[in-house]
């Protein structure tokens, strides 16, 4: 979300996830993987503000995972988001961690797939496309994609 004024904004009773990381088997996971860049506002009084993203309703807002402009942490981050930071009147936008310019910072050793229990398998986007017993997972027309597995991220061979 580029050259917007104000970037996404939660006004009302609304329910914003644009990335929930916490568990990746819960149904409301989403890893973000959004892009917010260059969104501003003009004051009443001319003066330009970088605005990526805003929250005006009372509600938690979950903004997990994301890019914020140039920002390689969550304190440069916070910049140009705005929820109860800024107005006592919103509600908290949550958006640690997040990812820098180069995406994510951290690559851990490879990961195996899991042959054992329960799974859950997403696309990068999020969408679900299994879940359920590992030994009944079929990876098929999924080979050779990047899918995140029990919130990991693997290449399926």
């Amino acid at each position: 979300m580029e050259g917007n004024k104000w970037g996404p904004c939660s006004v009302g009773s609304s329910i914003v996830n644009f990335g929930k990381t916490d568990d990746p088997l819960s149904d409301d996971y989403n890893p973000g993987n959004n892009i917010f860049r260059n969104n501003t506002h003009t004051t009443a009084s001319g003066q330009v503000v970088a605005c990526d993203f805003c929250n005006q309703t009372k509600e938690t807002v979950y903004a997990q995972g994301n890019t914020w402009n140039d920002a390689e942490t969550a304190a440069e981050a916070s910049a140009t988001i705005f929820g109860s930071n800024y107005n006592a009147a919103y509600g908290p936008i949550i958006f640690d961690p997040v990812h820098g310019q180069s995406g994510v910072k951290e690559i851990n050793a490879p990961a195996s797939f899991p042959t054992e229990g329960n799974i859950t398998v997403c696309t990068l986007a999020g969408v679900k496309v299994f879940e359920g017993e590992a030994a009944s997972f079929n990876k098929g027309s999924l080979r050779g994609g990047a899918y995140i597995v029990n919130g990991v991220t693997m290449i399926l061979n």
